[in-house]
């Protein structure tokens, strides 16, 4: 086994930074399979929202999915996200991310 060594943070994945990063795929899933036994409604579907970081693909934010999205309620994150990116959420679209204080990304609504 070679030895191990400690790198550097790139700027990106400093904490507080902000990235500009593709969405790579959209699954929608069970509130328990997002949450498990904490979900609050276990029948809601979760809109998961994913990135590739470092050749891995990760989950960036979940949306609840609107059960009417003709009447979307204006403080969800289903019409944050509208309001943000002037779209439904789709592979391909450019979203920003903030990397939080343990470097993981957080998708900005």
């Amino acid at each position: 086994m070679s030895e191990w060594k400690l790198g550097k943070l790139k700027p990106e994945d400093e904490p507080g930074a902000i990235v500009q990063v593709q969405i790579s795929k959209v699954l929608v899933k069970k509130a328990t399979e997002v949450f498990g036994e904490s979900a609050k409604n276990p029948e809601n579907q979760i809109i998961v929202i994913y990135a590739v970081r470092n050749k891995n693909e990760i989950p960036i934010g979940n949306i609840t999915l609107p059960e009417d999205v003709s009447a979307i309620h204006p403080k969800s994150n289903a019409a944050k996200f509208l309001l943000t990116y002037g779209k439904a959420p789709k592979a391909g679209l450019k979203v920003n991310v903030k990397v939080d204080p343990n470097g993981f990304w957080k998708m900005i609504l």
